[in-house]
């Protein structure tokens, strides 16, 4: 009796720590949702500049190769600073739960073939790349302007995630390397942020709903730990919140320095 009731006690400690990491990163879901939506009504209540409507007149697309420093350069400000405070902080908190989290998922596959279809690179790389090549031929400007950033979204958040990866060379639960932080997971949360912030929350919440499951799925695949999808997570909303936002430039900005000799970070410093 007294073993039944151990493995019973054991198992609902485990499903609560599993249902805790569910709703960590459900967090990250709500507070993308809740900056997007206080960013639109922002947004909405500004008066249009003339400057503001010449850019949305504007094709986006024509300027991609010349807007390629500046996007990454939008994330390496001081703005985001605590942002990416809060981000590491999450994320070692959540690595508390790492063992025990995935200990509850094993190798049950608990969502059963849905993880492996969500996680192939080919479902979602023909998802988004099908909405940023209709946009890029499309002739509505709001889906050429979207489909623009999420091009912008997905080059910044791989370079960043793959350059974390190569720096940490975290082991996967299943023993393969390059665990952290989990790239599915920052890209999915990249395209929900984006795509919320141009269509609202009826695209926004089920894409952050989408981004969840697919970070979950990893999870159940053996493939992360918590923490790397807490952290893909939190790089994904702040790529995507970087890209979309409408801000005066900051002052200093850190920016990649890619030569032939010469691989490093350059800080410009605006007056």
């Amino acid at each position: 009796m007294r073993f039944w009731r151990g493995e019973v006690l054991l198992l609902g400690r485990r499903v609560t720590r599993a249902i805790a990491s569910v709703v960590l990163v459900s967090l990250f879901t709500f507070c993308g949702v809740f900056a997007a939506e206080v960013e639109a009504a922002q947004t909405e209540s500004s008066p249009v500049t003339e400057s503001q409507d010449e850019e949305k007149t504007e094709d986006p697309w024509s300027r991609f190769a010349s807007d390629i420093g500046p996007s990454f350069g939008s994330v390496f400000t001081w703005g985001n600073a605590l942002p990416a405070t809060a981000i590491g902080a999450a994320t070692g908190a959540s690595s508390l739960a790492d063992e025990e989290v995935q200990h509850y998922f094993g190798e049950a596959k608990r969502f059963g073939a849905a993880s492996e279809v969500v996680s192939h690179a080919a479902f979602l790389t023909g998802a988004f790349g099908g909405v940023i090549a209709v946009g890029l031929f499309s002739e509505n400007p709001r889906l050429r302007v979207a489909s623009y950033d999420l091009a912008r979204g997905f080059l910044v958040t791989n370079a960043v995630t793959f350059a974390i990866k190569v720096a940490v060379r975290r082991e996967r639960p299943d023993g393969g390397n390059f665990a952290f932080p989990s790239g599915h997971a920052s890209n999915v949360f990249t395209a929900a942020t984006i795509l919320d912030h141009h269509y609202g929350a009826k695209i926004g919440i089920p894409l952050y709903v989408f981004a969840t499951f697919v970070s979950v799925s990893r999870m159940d695949l053996n493939s992360h730990w918590l923490s790397d999808t807490v952290a893909g997570a939190g790089i994904g909303i702040l790529v995507g919140r970087s890209i979309v936002r409408r801000h005066k430039p900051s002052k200093v900005e850190w920016l990649p320095l890619i030569s032939k000799d010469v691989v490093g970070l350059q800080v410009v410093v605006r007056p």
